[in-house]
């Protein structure tokens, strides 16, 4: 992938604005599986995504709560990691906002 191409798509992935509404469940659900082993725990994170209505189903996390808050941080944890990877030394060079 060409890395301009890669910093325009991840500009547009980052977008805030829509940023709770797009996180995936499945994916939040299974980073989450590798630390907690309590089936309980990990049914009642269920229930709460559940609570999202959004436009795309299985995607989105309801806004206002302090769980939201932390699924966010655990969802973006590599975030860093996966820009090293895919820009390499590029990203280090990238001015800073």
């Amino acid at each position: 992938m060409d890395k301009t191409y890669f910093v325009v798509l991840l500009l547009k992935v980052l977008s805030i604005k829509h940023y709770f509404e797009t996180v995936d469940h499945r994916v939040l659900v299974g980073i989450l599986g590798r630390r907690i082993k309590d089936e309980r725990v990990l049914w009642l994170v269920g229930k709460i995504l559940g609570n999202f209505n959004g436009k795309i189903g299985g995607k989105g996390m309801p806004l206002g709560n302090y769980a939201s808050q932390f699924f966010a941080n655990v969802y973006l944890q590599s975030f860093p990691l996966i820009v090293l990877l895919f820009l390499g030394k590029l990203c280090l060079s990238l001015p800073v906002f």
